[in-house]
């Protein structure tokens, strides 16, 4: 048996942008036509939990799965009514389609919480790659 470690400059990153979705949310709760699902390894868990960043997240209705890769989502951990995915994934953008048989739109972690209370993924296309 052996053990993985991370470089805990990337620990902190994985934690961090779990952070920032918390703000991004900024306490809305999810439309509950929507599903809210964030991957984290048991490490980020761990560090999610004891800074409390699993509790804010749960609190606006984001699950977060732990040990699962983003290449391994598909049903049933997306609902059987899912029809559309958003993601800050570029990758999940382009896999997540046959993945998942959803349409997948790429968009910031502003864009996924907005799509999140909303239950709308916005029409355009992050500022960035335009």
């Amino acid at each position: 048996m052996y053990e993985v470690r991370r470089d805990p400059t990337e620990l902190r990153g994985c934690v961090e942008v779990r952070r920032l979705l918390v703000e991004a949310l900024g306490g809305r709760r999810r439309d509950p036509r929507v599903a809210g699902i964030v991957t984290v390894g048991r490490q980020v868990l761990a560090a999610a939990e004891a800074d409390g960043t699993r509790s804010g997240l749960a609190a606006s209705g984001v699950e977060m799965i732990p040990d699962l890769c983003w290449c391994s989502i598909s049903r049933p951990v997306f609902p059987a009514h899912a029809r559309t995915v958003i993601t800050t994934s570029g990758k999940y953008a382009h896999y997540g389609p046959g993945l998942s048989g959803c349409a997948v739109r790429l968009g910031t972690l502003t864009d996924c919480a907005d799509a999140l209370v909303s239950g709308r993924a916005p029409v355009t296309v992050p500022e960035w790659l335009a």
